[in-house]
């Protein structure tokens, strides 16, 4: 069985280089998963990795619908 990674919010704003209210905001819609123990905010690292691929292609979308 294999364990994934998973992140503190702090970690994971560090990773995406955003600030860690940023990513707090993104948890709390929903907009990235999250799980909460012992009173802490953990991101599995796949989630982190659908944002970035979720937001390139939502960047993508926008930026050709403005041509």
């Amino acid at each position: 069985m294999k364990i994934e990674q998973f992140y503190t919010l702090e970690q994971a704003a560090d990773l995406l280089q955003i600030k860690e209210r940023t990513i707090a905001d993104l948890v709390r819609s929903g907009t990235i998963p999250a799980f909460k123990r012992f009173g802490k905010w953990f991101v599995f690292h796949s989630e982190l990795t659908n944002y970035i691929e979720n937001g390139e292609r939502n960047i993508e979308t926008t930026n050709n619908q403005m041509d």
